[in-house]
């Protein structure tokens, strides 16, 4: 019987130990899939937001632009830069026209609610702080 046992015991320690060596291995496996997934589309992400970025900068730089936003044509502005860019060819959905003061002026497309924007400021969002800081392009993190 013990002749028999100190065979079988060697057996399955070593079957037990190539479970426990073959379901650490298919983890790490998966783990590194996982990990190569997430870069991969943290790079889209990060090219998109780039893209994104230029796109706005391109657009704003518009001489046309410029001109009415510093005369303060808000409508004109923006019914310049949707007409003669067209924006909405990138993947850009929505425009919001706001002041340096963070005071709405314009939207595209228009919603019915935008009077109710109006109202409100954005000098403590995110976004607004992060523009004002430097006064460049930036992209909100929430």
């Amino acid at each position: 019987m013990l002749f028999i046992l100190s065979g079988i015991l060697p057996l399955i320690a070593l079957g037990i130990f190539t479970i426990v060596t073959v379901y650490q291995n298919g983890t790490k496996a998966v783990l590194i899939r996982r990990e190569g997934l997430g870069r991969s589309v943290a790079k889209l992400a990060e090219e998109r937001f780039d893209f994104l970025i230029e796109a706005g900068i391109h657009y704003a730089s518009h001489p046309q632009f410029q001109k009415l936003v510093r005369e303060k044509k808000w409508d004109e502005a923006l019914a310049s830069l949707v007409s003669e860019q067209s924006p909405f060819t990138f993947g850009i959905d929505r425009i919001l026209l706001i002041d340096v003061d963070s005071n709405p002026k314009d939207d595209y497309p228009h919603l019915p609610e935008f009077q109710k924007l109006r109202e409100n400021q954005y000098k403590d969002l995110d976004w607004y702080i992060g523009v004002i800081r430097n006064w460049e392009p930036y992209i909100t993190e929430n």
